[in-house]
């Protein structure tokens, strides 16, 4: 009895100080949105062009992680989106479910909000340790991966489904124009470059380099900080025009697999990777904890482009954004009490 006393309590207290004020947010969005109607295309791009790029430039230059350890979560992070990837498009083929939705379905599973919803929620998670700047400078290169894929990958899926035979689908070229016009492909690249240079030349070379710079640089770092609430109010008000009813499509099926199927997969992984090479305990519960969140947005955006079933996206994204809290609670837990290996 004190056991399940203590469970319950260890969960309440994941829930309340951990969960809560990342969705509390979201609800504000979605009130925002119901009460004032804000313009969703202009919160859209405003994340979308400075917030997340800006958040993504500063963090790549001012992370102090190691390379293994960045090539680690970015090697872990992609084999969770392949094996993921391949069991959405297996279950909903054995489920019978049509061949012009199984793109859709795999987006859903592959493309997680690793962004607004895994950033803060890695930092409230590993608050009480004093790690929380650790473990979102880690959270930092999932986001990355995510990206990356989303506009590649994603526009490659996002292009092959919905439509049906007598519609052309946008061809190679158009389909890298998208592809390499989206901001977080050229802000990776950049940032990186810049990292290389600083590593290579001398240090005073570069910081005279940098010093002229400064002002531009304190506006990304302005920019940066204000990410986890724009990123937040915009998903909660997102979620407020998600509409009801049309065609029916394999929603629970796409939550159970992103919510439920998708930290199964990461954490046999990780005991796979563990008895491989080895894998730092901090490191793999942040890892199962990013493995762990709801579909992103990005995905049902990218659908909506390509009329791929937008629906479908936007009723995964809302109810397993909804679910979520109870299945992230959980996997928190779940993350602290032995389940990974020391």
């Amino acid at each position: 009895m004190s056991s399940a006393l203590q469970l319950l309590g260890s969960l309440g207290s994941i829930g309340y100080f951990i969960v809560l004020p990342v969705l509390g947010l979201m609800v504000f969005g979605y009130a925002l949105q119901r009460w004032l109607t804000l313009d969703m295309p202009t919160l859209t791009r405003l994340n979308f062009y400075l917030v997340v790029p800006a958040f993504i430039f500063v963090s790549v230059l001012t992370t102090e992680l190691k390379s293994s350890q960045i090539a680690l979560v970015v090697g872990f992070t992609l084999v969770v989106q392949l094996i993921g990837g391949l069991l959405a498009w297996g279950v909903m083929k054995a489920r019978g479910v049509p061949a012009s939705q199984h793109p859709a379905a795999v987006m859903a599973q592959i493309f997680f909000n690793s962004g607004n919803y895994g950033l803060p929620l890695q930092g409230f998670a590993f608050r009480e340790q004093g790690l929380s700047g650790p473990a979102m400078s880690l959270q930092v290169f999932v986001i990355i991966v995510q990206n990356i894929t989303s506009f590649s990958i994603g526009i490659v899926l996002a292009a092959l489904g919905g439509r049906d035979e007598h519609t052309p689908r946008p061809s190679a070229r158009q389909m890298l124009g998208h592809v390499f016009s989206l901001p977080p492909i050229w802000t990776v690249t950049a940032a990186l470059m810049l990292r290389f240079l600083a590593t290579s030349l001398p240090p005073d070379t570069f910081d005279a380099w940098l010093v002229p710079l400064q002002p531009w640089w304190d506006m990304l770092k302005i920019a940066k900080d204000g990410f986890m609430v724009i990123a937040m109010v915009t998903l909660g008000a997102q979620l407020a025009t998600v509409k009801r009813g049309g065609l029916r499509y394999p929603v629970t099926t796409s939550i159970v697999l992103r919510l439920v199927a998708s930290p199964a997969l990461a954490l046999g992984l990780i005991w796979g990777w563990h008895g491989l090479v080895g894998i730092d305990p901090f490191v793999a519960q942040v890892l199962l904890i990013a493995s762990a969140t709801p579909t992103a947005v990005n995905a049902m955006l990218l659908c909506l482009q390509f009329d791929n079933h937008p629906d479908y996206l936007a009723r995964a994204v809302f109810w397993s954004t909804v679910v979520s809290p109870i299945t992230m609670t959980a996997v928190i837990l779940l993350s602290r009490t032995g389940a990974l290996p020391n």
